[in-house]
C-alpha cells in the first residue's frame, strides 16, 4: 500500500496552480474498511457506503486499487457511495475525475459518478459508458444534456487502471483518458441545472427512477468547480503514471455487463464469479470455542484483503484475509446452528459458506 505521505504527494498540483487547482471534494477511498468515505478536500462532503451508515448486503467492496484502496461495484442494486453535496458541488465550471478499471465494457450508460438525476434520463453532470459502452461525460440544463465525445470500449475497458476526466468551461464539454483530451470537445454554453428531484451525488451508479450501476474497479474520485486545464490534467495523469499500480493478484471485473441477460452457454462466465469461500471444518461444537480457517479464492488464485463475515448464534465478526487469501478465527457458538460465512461485496447469489455448531 501507498504511505499516507508518498500518496498524496502525488496528487499535488503545480506551486503556481494550486489555488485554482485545489478540489471541492476529494474521495481517495483508502479507508480499505468501513461505511465512510471520507473528503480529503477538507470541504465536509463526505460519503457512505450505500444508502446508510449501517452495513448493507449490496454495499460495495474495499479492493487494492490504483493508488492505495479503492471499490468494487458488482451491479446489484442500491451499490454506490451516497454523498450529500454540499455548495462546492454545484458549480457552474467543473471537473470531474476518476480511476476505473474492468475487464470488458460494464454495458451501456454505466454510471462511474452522478450528479443527482431526473427519473431515467439525466443526472445535472454525469461520468459514464453512454450509448456505447466506451467512457464519456455530459452536462444537463432543464431541458437537455450535451456529451463530450466518447471513448471506445477497447480503450478503456482493458482490464487495466485507465484515468478519465470530464470538463465543462462554460463553452466546451471535454473528456480526456490518461491525461489525453479525446478530439476537441462538444461545444455548448449550456446553463447546469441543479433542481433535479433526486439531489445526491453518487459513485458507482445512477438512482433515480431506475437504476444504471457499474460493475468494476474505482478509485481517487476528485470533483473541481473549475475546468482543469489540458496542462494541469497531463500534469494529474504524469504523476502516477511511473507508478505501477498494486500487485494485488486480484483480478479485475470481467464478464457479461450489468443488465445483460443471463448467459447459460456451457463455459461461459457470469457477471461477476463468485469467490469460493473453504472453511477448515464444516462441523464444530456449540458451547466450546473452536478454530476455523477459512480460504477464498476466484478460480484457482487467491483474494487477498478480503472481508470475512461470520455470522452465527452468538458470533458476529469480521476478518481480512492476508496475501494468501486465508483468515483463521476462533469463535464460540453460544447455542447450536448455523455459523454463516460470507464475503463482503459479492453479489446476493453468492452463498459463501455454512458450518454446523452442534
Amino acid at each position: 500500500m501507498v504511505g499516507l505521505a508518498a500518496c498524496c504527494s502525488l496528487w499535488l498540483p503545480l506551486a503556481a496552480q494550486a489555488a485554482k487547482a485545489a478540489p471541492v471534494a476529494a474521495w481517495r477511498l483508502d479507508e480499505g474498511a468501513g461505511q465512510i468515505a471520507a473528503d480529503d478536500s477538507g470541504n465536509g462532503n463526505g460519503g457512505v457506503l450505500g444508502t446508510t451508515t449501517a452495513v448493507e448486503a449490496a454495499d460495495p467492496a474495499w479492493v487494492p486499487g490504483r493508488l492505495g484502496q479503492a471499490l468494487r461495484f458488482v451491479g446489484e442494486r442500491n451499490q454506490f457511495v451516497t454523498v450529500k453535496p454540499g455548495p462546492g458541488l454545484r458549480p457552474q465550471r467543473l471537473t470531474v475525475q476518476a480511476f476505473v478499471r474492468r475487464q470488458g465494457t460494464p454495458g451501456r450508460w454505466r454510471y462511474v459518478v452522478s450528479m443527482g438525476g431526473l427519473a431515467c434520463d439525466r443526472s445535472s453532470y454525469g461520468l459514464y459508458s453512454g450509448a456505447d459502452g466506451g467512457i464519456s461525460f455530459y452536462v444537463s440544463d432543464a431541458t437537455r444534456y450535451v456529451l463530450s465525445p466518447a471513448v471506445a470500449q477497447a480503450d478503456v475497458w482493458d482490464g487495466d487502471w485507465h484515468l478519465v476526466t470530464g470538463t465543462y468551461d462554460g463553452a466546451r464539454v471535454a473528456l480526456y483518458l490518461d491525461g489525453v483530451r479525446v478530439g476537441t470537445g462538444t461545444p455548448t454554453t449550456l446553463r447546469v441545472s441543479y433542481s433535479l428531484p433526486a439531489q445526491d451525488l453518487l459513485i458507482g451508479s445512477y438512482h433515480a427512477g431506475c437504476d444504471l450501476p457499474f460493475t468494476g474497479d474505482i478509485d481517487e474520485v476528485r470533483v473541481w468547480g473549475a475546468a482543469l486545464t489540458p496542462v494541469q490534467i497531463r500534469t494529474e495523469d504524469t504523476a502516477v503514471a511511473d507508478r505501477p499500480p498494486p500487485a494485488d493478484g486480484l483480478p479485475p471485473v470481467s464478464g457479461p455487463p450489468a443488465g445483460s441477460p443471463r448467459v447459460t452457454a456451457p463455459g461461459s462466465p457470469a457477471l461477476v464469479r463468485c469467490f469460493t469461500v473453504r472453511p477448515s471444518s464444516r462441523k464444530i461444537r456449540a458451547r466450546r470455542r473452536a478454530r476455523i480457517t477459512v480460504r477464498v479464492a476466484q478460480g484457482t488464485r487467491p483474494v487477498a484483503r478480503a472481508v470475512v463475515r461470520f455470522r452465527g448464534p452468538g458470533v458476529k465478526l469480521s476478518r481480512v484475509t492476508n496475501r494468501a487469501g486465508k483468515v483463521v478465527v476462533r469463535v464460540t457458538p453460544r447455542t447450536r446452528g448455523k455459523l454463516r460465512i460470507s464475503v463482503r461485496g459479492q453479489p446476493l447469489r453468492c452463498t459463501g459458506a455454512v458450518v454446523t455448531a452442534r
